[in-house]
């Protein structure tokens, strides 16, 4: 007697929307997380990179009688951060990557010792200037002395906000916005604030040209420029 098969039937129109829908809403969830998990993931890393510029500039100065870097002439008001944050390569931060936030599409491999760094928001413009590009801003106006609540370097300023002398109260672009690390004088001390306030000095910005008048409290100056400085020293 011949047994008939019986055939099992597939998953239905509406059976299969359901599995898709399902899938999207995973997706929807899972994949902002992952995305979130690996910016975290390069904050921490940009950190770290910003701890070794703390380190370098820290042997830097006990090489030079505590200045920290600075290509500015003895009483010049002309401020030049990124040539004077270069002065730590290759002697003092031998990996160029280390200038380099992990968020960011920058890139400084072609670097040479002596060589300026451009910054991050106007690389390209001249000839290999896309690969001397630098995630991070400097104030290279603290000479000797400074406090351990003044910010010495920290991610770049927005675009537009990179020129000395030029306020900024908007978050660097290197973290979409959310914040920057931003690395204190005197070692390795490197916190990241969601606002542009140095939170060691709640009134001072750190994107903001320190101001003569009230150095007490505006006393951080963080920038990628170059030129003039407004006040300046501290």
């Amino acid at each position: 007697m011949m047994r008939l098969r019986r055939w099992k039937a597939g998953f239905t129109l509406i059976e299969l929307l359901v599995v898709i829908g399902i899938i999207a809403i995973l997706a929807s969830i899972i994949i902002p997380s992952a995305l979130t998990v690996r910016e975290r993931a390069r904050r921490v890393k940009c950190m770290n990179s910003l701890r070794e510029i703390g380190t370098g500039c820290t042997m830097y100065s006990s090489d030079f009688d505590g200045y920290y870097p600075s290509v500015r002439p003895p009483g010049s008001s002309t401020s030049n951060p990124m040539a004077s944050l270069a002065l730590l390569y290759d002697r003092y931060v031998d990996n160029p990557k280390i200038f380099v936030c992990p968020s960011t599409t920058d890139n400084c491999a072609d670097l040479q010792p002596g060589q300026s760094f451009q910054p991050h928001t106007s690389a390209g413009t001249g000839a290999g200037a896309e690969r001397r590009a630098c995630s991070f801003g400097y104030d290279d106006t603290r000479g000797i002395n400074s406090k351990s609540n003044i910010v010495i370097a920290a991610d770049a300023p927005p675009g537009g906000a990179g020129a000395v002398g030029t306020a900024s109260t908007k978050n660097s672009d290197n973290h979409f916005g959310d914040g920057q690390n931003i690395l204190f004088y005197g070692g390795n001390r490197v916190l990241w604030a969601t606002t542009t306030k140095n939170p060691e000095i709640d009134t001072d910005d750190i994107y903001q040209a320190a101001n003569p008048a009230n150095p007490a409290v505006s006393d951080s100056y963080v920038s990628q420029g170059s030129g003039t400085t407004v006040g300046g020293g501290g």
